[in-house]
């Protein structure tokens, strides 16, 4: 009997101990969460951890004290009952503690994702774009109204009745559809505060394929559609949790998502400007799945979802929509007293601006212009700019001249790429060109410092001197009316797509193709450049960090196998790949030599690099092309890994160096400044190259961290409380078995610990 009952206490004492060893792991994990209620101020999480920890530590004092004890087997029929009962009460504790934990944690992770907005449907909102063209706006009150008050598009805003769902406004390039689409978001807006109704919208643009797709408009609809309806945040984060993805990039799960979140409301506006940027197969995917949206709505909810597309009949939209869509077709006769006020307005500018210097009255400038502008705002726009930028009076007089006016957008553009291509400052021009040919080539909108980056390098000194070779002029200064900069991201971008047609078809003074092997052969010498390689201690990358070195890495790194597909894609001259060659096998001996993925080379990438196959290093360059390609295309765990791939090593290091200089100069204003022109604003990037955040960045190194834990634990418990909300699991099955393991663990429970409401609320 006394060996039982000292079997039953050793039984006792170890199961309380298995029972605190099963929790102590999952404890360990809340630092993640620590951290994170730190940045939403709460630290009644912390006091919650703390009070698990004395509990084991408690425990493990009393356990000590009764087993020390020289005579606890003479005691121990007497005095077991009490301690058993008191070892008990400590184990209940810890329970209660526990759950008290958990609902801190739930607190955390609710507040967490409503600051952040979800992060994983977060795009590059559109308020900036909307607040742009808005702005604009204001200053002509009265433009496209003739649109709000056409009788198809009052029939599609009528709240009360729909005739037509779907409308489609359609107009040649440059006839202002992107300043009408935002009159008419403006015009929904207005509407919002008297109706129940919604209004989301998207601007597409040109030169930027990875926004002009579905799984992107869905992703930001669904950010706009639960700021109306936040009740959807539940039933959107599970599916979230679930998809093991920290962005949304599962067409079926953003058709499903979108499809609730539209019905979710009682009526819906979609505006779409721009769907002509779109690919072919992504403008299929969305006209379709929104005409079949509508399509689906009967009965009393039919005119429940509006949809309104604006772009150009490309031949391929038309198709798309001609069956199901009213069509709007904006004419000259429709936009003609919008473009007179502009240009009259316009005029008196330049009149003001010249005190009284220039003699052409306002009269005869509107006069020469309504002759030619053919229906185009973007011709009335840039014939201003282009009479604005005369230097003299005699200059400006010769350009108004009838038989030297440009009379088309193409004569226009001419002009206006003469002034800066036979400029007579050499440097200037040189530099115009090389940006010219940076922006029509590149594979998304180049931000400044990364121009400025490029601009820097010097491929024969095989070096970079940002503060000595970096441009004193802005973009507009250099390339004039054919880009535009936006403040909002950074980025230079060409004034309209009818422009990059215009450079790549029709100027003969921009030598393009040049250029393109230029971009091709700058990413690839760049990253050859002394400021990377496995040899450089910490001190020394910190030199070439404080110099500005870095600021080209995230483009060059990302994109250096597109460039030098697409342009060995369209090369057929043999001599000009020998001069490329020999940087190739650099690169390739600097970090795929050790490379050797067993991975089939796709019969495409063959094919395209076949007049490199003379090389000595074919095969590796096939290699680093198809791995590099799919590392940047793959969203499931092992993209994570480099497949061996040294280069990855390489981009990851200058950024950590980067990190680690900003992070320690709080105070220091003035570095903070030279990292920002060196480098952009958000500086902790995720590594990920698929991920959307290796290019864009966070402001903090805590948003960044957390956006790389959903990379690789993307399968999330929604379960109240849980603490894997955060932390998540690498796999789905080891999230089934949790929530297995979870609803049986719930389902014992008898009492339940009351959940602390958050102190601010």
């Amino acid at each position: 009997q006394v060996a039982s009952a000292y079997s039953e206490a050793f039984d006792a004492l170890l199961d309380a101990y298995e029972e605190i060893g099963d929790n102590i792991p999952l404890i360990s994990q809340y630092q993640d969460l620590l951290e994170c209620a730190q940045a939403v101020h709460n630290p009644y999480l912390q006091k919650a951890l703390t009070m698990i920890y004395t509990d084991i530590l408690e425990f493990h004092r009393n356990a000590l004290r009764y087993f020390q004890q020289r005579i606890w087997k003479q005691l121990f029929q007497a005095t077991w009952k009490t301690f058993r009962t008191k070892f008990s009460g400590l184990v209940e504790n810890m329970r209660r503690h526990q759950r008290l934990l958990e609902s801190q944690a739930s607190l955390v992770q609710s507040i967490q994702l409503r600051e952040l907005n979800i992060a994983h449907f977060e795009q590059l909102f559109q308020d900036l774009d909307y607040e742009n063209f808005s702005r604009k706006l204001k200053n002509y009150p009265e433009s496209g109204l003739w649109l709000v008050n056409d009788g198809r598009m009052q029939s599609w805003l009528n709240p009360d009745m729909c005739g037509s769902p779907l409308l489609w406004v359609t107009g040649i390039p440059g006839a202002g559809k992107t300043i009408l689409a935002s009159r008419i978001i403006g015009t929904i807006q207005s509407l919002e505060k008297s109706n129940p109704i919604s209004v989301v919208f998207f601007y597409c643009k040109h030169n930027d394929p990875e926004r002009n797709t579905f799984c992107a408009i869905a992703k930001d609809i669904l950010a706009q559609l639960l700021n109306a309806n936040d009740g959807l945040l539940p039933y959107i984060l599970e599916k979230a949790a679930s998809s093991g993805h920290t962005v949304l990039q599962s067409l079926d799960l953003a058709k499903h998502l979108l499809e609730i979140a539209l019905k979710s409301l009682e009526k819906v506006y979609v505006v779409i400007d721009g769907l002509d940027e779109c690919e072919r197969k992504e403008k299929k995917k969305i006209t379709t799945w929104f005409r079949e949206m509508i399509d689906d709505l009967a009965g009393t909810d039919s005119d429940n979802l509006r949809c309104l597309f604006f772009s150009q009949d490309d031949g391929e939209i038309g198709k798309l929509l001609a069956a199901k869509a009213s069509i709007v077709k904006i004419t000259a006769h429709d936009t003609k007293a919008d473009i007179e006020k502009y240009i009259s307005i316009q005029s008196e500018k330049i009149q003001a601006t010249t005190a009284g210097m220039y003699t052409p009255s306002v009269s005869r400038i509107a006069f020469i212009l309504l002759n030619y502008y053919e229906g185009m705002f973007l011709f009335a726009k840039l014939a201003m700019k282009h009479l604005k930028g005369q230097p003299s009076r005699e200059a400006l007089t010769e350009a108004l001249t009838p038989n030297i006016f440009p009379r088309d957008l193409e004569q226009l553009y001419d002009r206006l790429a003469d002034r800066i291509l036979k400029s007579g400052d050499v440097l200037m021009r040189e530099a115009a060109e090389r940006i010219l040919g940076w922006i029509v080539y590149a594979k998304r909108p180049l931000r400044w410092h990364e121009i400025q980056g490029a601009i820097s390098v010097n491929l024969d000194n095989q070096d970079m001197e940002f503060e000595s070779r970096k441009l004193r002029v802005d973009a507009k200064r250099l390339c004039g009316s054919l880009v535009d900069y936006h403040h909002s991201d950074d980025t230079v971008q060409l004034v309209h797509l009818t422009a990059r047609t215009f450079l790549l078809h029709h100027q003969t003074n921009l030598q393009l193709a040049s250029l393109e092997l230029d971009l091709t052969r700058l990413c690839l010498g760049y990253l050859n450049l002394r400021c990377f390689g496995n040899g450089l201690d910490n001190e020394k990358m910190k030199e070439f960090a404080l110099s500005g070195w870095y600021s080209f890495l995230t483009y060059a790194a990302r994109h250096w196998a597109d460039h030098l597909e697409h342009w060995v894609e369209n090369c057929r001259d043999t001599e000009v790949v020998k001069k490329v060659e020999q940087q190739v096998q650099d690169f390739l001996q600097k970090y795929w030599s050790k490379a050797r993925p067993q991975m089939p080379i796709p019969k495409d990438i063959r094919q395209k690099f076949k007049l490199f196959q003379e090389s000595d290093n074919f095969e590796g360059l096939l290699t680093a092309i198809s791995v590099w390609k799919k590392q940047c295309t793959s969203f499931g765990p092992a993209s994570v890994v480099s497949e061996q791939s040294e280069l990855l090593e390489q981009i990851i290091r200058p950024r950590d160096i980067l990190e680690l200089i900003i992070g320690s100069a709080v105070d220091n204003e003035g570095l903070k400044l030279r990292f920002s022109t060196y480098y952009g604003p958000r500086l902790y990037k995720c590594p990920r190259l698929s991920c959307e955040y290796f290019t864009e960045g966070f402001e903090t190194g805590l948003q960044r961290d957390s956006h790389i834990k959903k990379h690789d634990r993307g399968f999330s418990c929604t379960y109240p409380g849980c603490p894997y909300g955060l932390l998540g699991f690498k796999t789905k099955n080891e999230l089934e078995k949790h929530i297995s393991s979870h609803r049986s663990a719930t389902e014992a429970e008898v009492e339940s610990f009351p959940v602390i409401q958050d102190p601010r609320s």
